[in-house]
């Protein structure tokens, strides 16, 4: 691994990746999953998740897709078709799918263990977030990136 100059270079000068996926996922927008599949299920086999909503990427390992957006609101009409979605994204990606929501606080990372936010619970913003997918048939795994949020709008709630 070699560093290369960059406007900002400076302020990751003393990270130091911990492999092959973390390197990756450092130089990459996105969040990273790696779902792997045999012939009988799909598991979540590997992640470098840097801005979860609300929940441990390491609680996911080893789960299928259903098991994974389970809690997700909405994900139900996705999850009544997970193995067709897996096999389309995996031998037919790559694919891009969005989604908004709103969030409070004024910090991205919103894991079950951050410390919390020295503002309080802060104002209502809606993140938006990009999910590009694709697969390589021959190794029966399909890798997904969620972008980290990239568009946040407020949101202004009436006055009570």
């Amino acid at each position: 691994m070699e560093r290369c100059s960059a406007p900002l270079a400076h302020l990751v000068a003393e990270v130091h990746p911990i492999g092959a996926l973390d390197f990756l996922g450092l130089n990459v927008p996105e969040d990273l999953a790696v779902v792997a599949r045999n012939a009988s299920r799909d598991w979540l086999a590997a992640v470098h998740v840097l801005s979860p909503q609300h929940w441990n990427p390491l609680d996911k390992l080893g789960r299928d897709f259903v098991a994974v957006h389970e809690p997700v609101a909405g994900s139900e009409p996705m999850n009544r078709t997970a193995p067709r979605l897996v096999e389309a994204v995996i031998s037919r990606g790559p694919f891009v799918r969005f989604a908004w929501g709103v969030s409070m606080g004024d910090r991205l990372d919103h894991h079950p263990n951050a410390p919390p936010t020295r503002t309080g619970r802060g104002h209502p913003f809606r993140p938006g977030r990009r999910f590009p997918a694709g697969g390589t048939p021959d190794a029966e795994r399909l890798s997904g990136r969620r972008r980290r949020p990239f568009h946040h709008s407020p949101v202004h709630l009436p006055a009570a």
